[in-house]
């Protein structure tokens, strides 16, 4: 062997150094990828990259439609008894408010039923300003016809007689004005029980003032969560630097574990049968549930043995990826970044989508609820709320699409920038500049496709629901809507799968996304017992950073909450802000984990792609790879057997 490492020194057709076969040749420019990612890029995918701009000014468009024409504070309007919108006809435009003068008609206190309470919501009134409690005040209201042919004998002026008009006992009590249309009972009023009853079922309805008083909490332990980012940021800086130098100790240790938790299984199902009977049938359950594990224990254990190099390559890849991102520690800052762009639309799509759909007639919804709005929409405000949707779809997919290409772009760059003098080095704005002049079209693309699967998704869980809302004891409906909603999800996860692959082979190739997506089609299918172990050992580890990082922040939060004395006195429960810390441990996990996922996925192709040029014969010198790759390729040139 001269300057150049064996493995990357055979014939195309020969099996590679982890067993999987060669037998389609990828359309690579050999020439122009010996250094690493082509840098003398071109343009690709430019009639795309106009379409999508082009929609995004539809988008415009369609914004401009939903403030022409929509008000939004409409669907916020009030029914009274009569279907009147309290401030929207012409009968009430003077009376904006809507008021509930009975909400303990007919109940008993002791009352159980939920339906009792609801069926008050019916006798509703739309009023000039809120009633107070008061009753030698007058309730300035028109009184819906409603009241006096339901119950004539216990409404008079918008006011409400338990006992009837002629015993002059008026029942009132304080309300206040809740998101600008509602009358509803203050603090002081839910002392009486059927008050405090309707106001929960309309909060209920709502989902208003529902964790008013973990908020609170949340509030005054405001520092707590400070705290829990910086100790989830620190965790997974721990967590990747303990991959980085113990990521094989702890994948044979989870094997190992997974093995031995298996065959245990086995062994206190055998040892449980003794238990019962020879003629109990537990006894025979118990017994063949021991040898079906036992089973399963040999053959995960074969399975283990025969794919021992490919999991070398596996926790080799997860090391490299670890020194990547401690190499390269701004790589961090892009997921946070990106995760704030995609709120920012996700808020500003939501801002356009309730302009757009309160374009239409407003009229009260269906009972037991009939108190509140709902839009019959024309059809061209139908389908230009499908317009805004699938743009909203489209757009989303496009930042996690520019996302991954940075990533792929800084992590191919390093990988292939190491030479015998030098570590690698890693950069995001070389992603961001390939991007913004090169592959807009290519990620709009890739985009344009996921946006299409997920947009043929939502569509189809609504006519789910409506189907299996007319059908709801036909278990074959049932069953085919189920397996439908199954496939289409297992497409999603494939186009994305295939996508993502598509966006690091355009960061290495520069070539327009189908034909990048295909040489990503047949890296996966020449490799994919490779792939399959990488994915399975990164979503261990995957799972294994999530659960280090959240736990540890959970009970640094809960050690906060119940041993700090400023935080005990000012709080009523320490669990909403433990959850709210478990959360921010599982979005920074995530992050980290994302980064972590996405840049594994684009050193294997790198080494793969480092492979196919030695195959080629233009294989590269070893010093020209990072060193933790070079100790797994020596291994598995210099040994033999199963784990050779």
């Amino acid at each position: 062997m001269t300057d150049q490492v064996k493995p990357f020194d055979k014939p195309a057709e020969q099996p590679n150094a982890t067993g999987d076969q060669h037998n389609e040749k990828l359309d690579l420019d050999s020439d122009k990828l010996q250094g690493g990612p082509v840098m003398q890029r071109s343009c690709t995918d430019c009639i795309c990259c106009l379409i999508f701009v082009a929609f995004v000014v539809g988008m415009a468009a369609t914004a401009a439609y939903g403030f022409a024409k929509g008000n939004p504070k409409l669907l916020l309007t009030g029914w009274d008894a009569d279907g009147n919108g309290c401030g929207y006809s012409n009968i009430t435009k003077d009376y904006p408010y809507l008021y509930w003068p009975a909400p303990n008609l007919n109940i008993n206190t002791s009352s159980t039923d939920p339906g009792d309470y609801i069926a008050v919501f019916k006798y509703s009134a739309c009023v000039k300003e809120c009633p107070s409690g008061d009753n030698t005040t007058a309730v300035l209201c028109i009184q819906p016809k409603t009241f006096t042919t339901d119950q004539p004998s216990k409404f008079r002026a918008c006011e409400y007689y338990p006992a009837g008009t002629s015993y002059n006992y008026r029942f009132r009590y304080e309300t206040q004005l809740v998101i600008g249309k509602y009358c509803l009972p203050s603090s002081e009023a839910l002392a009486d029980e059927a008050v405090k009853q309707f106001n929960d079922n309309f909060y209920e309805k709502y989902d208003v003032d529902k964790f008013s008083q973990y908020i609170a909490d949340l509030y005054k332990a405001w520092y707590v969560m400070a705290i829990s980012v910086g100790v989830a940021f620190f965790t997974a800086i721990v967590y990747l630097l303990i991959l980085r130098c113990f990521a094989g100790v702890l994948i044979w240790v989870s094997i190992a574990g997974i093995l031995a938790a298996i065959g245990g299984g086995g062994y206190w199902a055998y040892q449980t049968r003794l238990q019962y009977e020879i003629t109990d049938p537990n006894y025979k359950y118990l017994q063949y549930g021991a040898y079906a594990l036992w089973g399963i224990c040999g053959a995960f254990a074969v399975i283990v043995l025969l794919c021992c190099s490919r999991i070398r390559l596996a926790v080799a890849v997860m090391k490299v990826t670890s020194s990547f991102i401690y190499r390269t520690p701004l790589i961090l800052l892009l997921p946070v970044f990106f995760f704030f762009l995609v709120l920012a639309w996700l808020i500003v799509w939501t801002f356009l989508a309730v302009y757009i759909m309160s374009v239409g007639e407003i009229k009260a919804r269906e009972a037991p609820f009939q108190f509140a709005t709902t839009v019959v929409w024309s059809d061209q405000t139908r389908y230009i709320f499908l317009y805004h949707l699938f743009g909203g779809l489209w757009v989303n997919a496009f930042l996690i699409g520019c996302f991954q290409f940075i990533v792929a772009a800084a992590c191919a760059t390093w990988y292939f920038s190491h030479t015998s003098d030098t570590a690698g080095k890693g950069s995001i704005c070389i992603g961001i500049k390939w991007i913004l002049i090169y592959h807009l079209g290519s990620i709009a693309f890739g985009s344009f496709i996921i946006a299409v699967v997920q947009f043929i998704r939502i569509i189809f869980e609504y006519y789910r629901q409506k189907i299996q809302a007319a059908n709801k004891n036909n278990p074959v409906v049932k069953f085919m809507l189920c397996y439908t909603s199954y496939l289409l999800a297992c497409l999603e996860r494939c186009i994305k799968f295939i996508t993502k692959n598509a966006y690091i082979q355009i960061a290495l190739t520069s070539k327009n996304f189908c034909r990048s997506a295909w040489n990503a089609f047949l890296l996966i299918l020449k490799n994919a017992f490779r792939f399959g172990a990488v994915t399975s050992v990164g979503g261990i580890f995957m799972l294994l950073g999530r659960l280090f990082i959240i736990c540890l922040t959970v009970v640094i939060a809960y050690l906060q909450m119940t041993k700090w004395p400023k935080v005990v006195e000012n709080t009523s429960s320490p669990y909403f802000p433990c959850i709210v810390s478990g959360i921010i441990g599982y979005l920074i996990g995530a992050i980290f984990m994302s980064i972590f996922s996405f840049a594994a996925d684009t050193i294997l192709q790198c080494f793969l792609l480092d492979e196919e040029l030695g195959a080629q014969g233009k294989g590269r010198p070893p010093g020209n790879r990072p060193p933790l790759m070079n100790d797994f390729i020596a291994k598995a040139t210099g040994k033999s057997g199963c784990c050779g």
